[in-house]
Protein backbone atom coordinates (compact mmCIF):
# COMPACT_ATOMS: atom_id res chain seq x y z
CA UNK A 1 0.00 0.00 0.00
CA UNK A 2 2.90 2.48 1.04
CA UNK A 3 4.60 1.36 -2.23
CA UNK A 4 1.50 2.48 -4.47
CA UNK A 5 1.49 5.94 -2.55
CA UNK A 6 4.55 6.76 -3.03
CA UNK A 7 4.42 5.68 -6.85
CA UNK A 8 1.31 7.51 -7.20
CA UNK A 9 2.83 10.78 -6.11
CA UNK A 10 5.66 10.39 -7.84
CA UNK A 11 3.70 10.12 -11.48
CA UNK A 12 1.75 13.41 -10.05
CA UNK A 13 4.90 15.02 -9.04
CA UNK A 14 6.71 14.18 -12.65
CA UNK A 15 3.15 15.34 -14.41
CA UNK A 16 3.31 18.43 -12.46
CA UNK A 17 6.54 18.61 -13.23
CA UNK A 18 5.70 18.65 -17.08
CA UNK A 19 2.95 21.22 -17.07
CA UNK A 20 5.46 24.10 -15.19
CA UNK A 21 8.30 22.45 -17.86
CA UNK A 22 5.91 23.27 -20.70
CA UNK A 23 5.29 26.60 -19.32
CA UNK A 24 8.72 27.90 -19.75
CA UNK A 25 8.98 31.51 -21.62
CA UNK A 26 11.28 29.45 -24.00
CA UNK A 27 8.35 26.82 -24.75
CA UNK A 28 6.13 28.52 -26.99
CA UNK A 29 2.25 27.26 -26.44
CA UNK A 30 2.15 26.43 -30.03
CA UNK A 31 4.52 23.61 -29.55
CA UNK A 32 2.85 22.07 -26.35
CA UNK A 33 -0.76 22.41 -28.20
CA UNK A 34 0.81 19.43 -30.45
CA UNK A 35 1.46 17.47 -27.68
CA UNK A 36 -1.37 16.08 -25.45
CA UNK A 37 -0.10 15.94 -21.83
CA UNK A 38 -1.30 12.82 -19.92
CA UNK A 39 -0.40 11.70 -16.44
CA UNK A 40 1.44 9.13 -17.67
CA UNK A 41 4.26 11.86 -19.16
CA UNK A 42 7.72 11.82 -17.54
CA UNK A 43 10.15 14.73 -17.31
CA UNK A 44 12.29 13.22 -20.07
CA UNK A 45 9.22 13.36 -22.42
CA UNK A 46 8.70 16.92 -21.74
CA UNK A 47 12.34 18.11 -21.76
CA UNK A 48 12.31 16.50 -25.31
CA UNK A 49 10.58 19.96 -26.21
CA UNK A 50 13.34 21.76 -25.48
CA UNK A 51 14.79 24.32 -28.25
CA UNK A 52 18.01 22.90 -27.03
CA UNK A 53 17.60 19.92 -29.36
CA UNK A 54 16.91 21.30 -32.45
CA UNK A 55 20.57 22.85 -33.63
CA UNK A 56 20.20 26.79 -35.37
CA UNK A 57 19.99 26.94 -38.81
CA UNK A 58 22.34 30.02 -39.03
CA UNK A 59 25.34 31.39 -36.67
CA UNK A 60 26.95 34.67 -35.76
CA UNK A 61 28.81 36.61 -38.61
CA UNK A 62 26.07 34.59 -41.12
CA UNK A 63 24.82 37.20 -43.73
CA UNK A 64 20.90 36.46 -44.20
CA UNK A 65 17.88 38.04 -45.64
CA UNK A 66 14.55 38.17 -43.48
CA UNK A 67 12.05 36.81 -45.67
CA UNK A 68 9.36 38.43 -48.17
CA UNK A 69 5.90 36.83 -45.74
CA UNK A 70 7.65 37.86 -42.46
CA UNK A 71 5.62 39.75 -40.45
CA UNK A 72 6.65 40.11 -36.80
CA UNK A 73 9.41 39.69 -34.49
CA UNK A 74 8.80 37.59 -31.28
CA UNK A 75 8.06 40.31 -29.18
CA UNK A 76 5.57 42.14 -32.00
CA UNK A 77 7.52 44.30 -33.08
CA UNK A 78 6.54 44.79 -37.09
CA UNK A 79 9.05 43.42 -39.44
CA UNK A 80 7.26 43.89 -42.83
CA UNK A 81 9.36 47.10 -43.37
CA UNK A 82 12.35 45.00 -43.73
CA UNK A 83 11.05 42.00 -45.62
CA UNK A 84 13.95 41.02 -48.32
CA UNK A 85 16.29 42.78 -46.33
CA UNK A 86 19.85 41.63 -45.87
CA UNK A 87 22.38 41.90 -43.18
CA UNK A 88 24.40 40.03 -40.56
CA UNK A 89 23.52 38.02 -37.15
CA UNK A 90 24.92 39.50 -34.47
CA UNK A 91 23.53 36.88 -32.05
CA UNK A 92 21.80 34.09 -31.91
CA UNK A 93 18.98 32.28 -28.75
CA UNK A 94 16.81 30.07 -28.10
CA UNK A 95 13.72 31.29 -28.33
CA UNK A 96 10.16 28.49 -29.31
CA UNK A 97 7.77 30.74 -31.50
CA UNK A 98 5.29 30.04 -33.55
CA UNK A 99 7.51 26.99 -35.72
CA UNK A 100 10.81 28.76 -34.46
CA UNK A 101 13.27 27.32 -32.27
CA UNK A 102 15.74 30.29 -32.72
CA UNK A 103 15.54 34.29 -32.84
CA UNK A 104 17.88 36.12 -34.49
CA UNK A 105 19.65 39.84 -33.55
CA UNK A 106 20.09 40.94 -37.35
CA UNK A 107 22.46 44.47 -37.97
CA UNK A 108 21.96 45.88 -41.21
CA UNK A 109 24.47 47.88 -43.35
CA UNK A 110 23.02 50.96 -42.60
CA UNK A 111 23.23 50.64 -39.29
CA UNK A 112 19.56 49.48 -38.49
CA UNK A 113 18.68 46.37 -36.59
CA UNK A 114 15.88 43.59 -35.68
CA UNK A 115 16.81 42.36 -32.47
CA UNK A 116 14.00 39.58 -31.93
CA UNK A 117 13.54 37.74 -35.78
CA UNK A 118 12.41 34.07 -35.50
CA UNK A 119 14.28 31.86 -37.52
CA UNK A 120 11.14 31.02 -40.09
CA UNK A 121 11.34 34.50 -40.91
CA UNK A 122 15.16 34.52 -42.04
CA UNK A 123 16.24 32.81 -45.42
CA UNK A 124 19.77 32.25 -46.81
CA UNK A 125 20.79 34.60 -49.86
CA UNK A 126 21.14 33.21 -53.20
CA UNK A 127 24.65 33.45 -54.22
CA UNK A 128 24.84 35.77 -57.39
CA UNK A 129 25.05 34.20 -60.42
CA UNK A 130 28.23 35.97 -62.00
CA UNK A 131 30.59 38.25 -59.92
CA UNK A 132 32.37 41.45 -61.23
CA UNK A 133 34.71 41.24 -64.29
CA UNK A 134 32.66 37.97 -66.07
CA UNK A 135 31.53 38.78 -69.34
CA UNK A 136 28.25 37.89 -69.84
CA UNK A 137 25.72 37.66 -73.41
CA UNK A 138 22.47 38.97 -73.04
CA UNK A 139 19.96 37.19 -75.35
Amino acid sequence: MKNNTIIKASKIFVFVLGLLLVNLETINSSFADDIPLKQETTAKQVITLSTSDTPAKYKVGDTVKISSNAAVETNGYDLSNHRNWSGTIISVSPKAYSHSAWEYYIKYPDGEHNDFVAEQDVTNITPAQYKVGDTVKIL
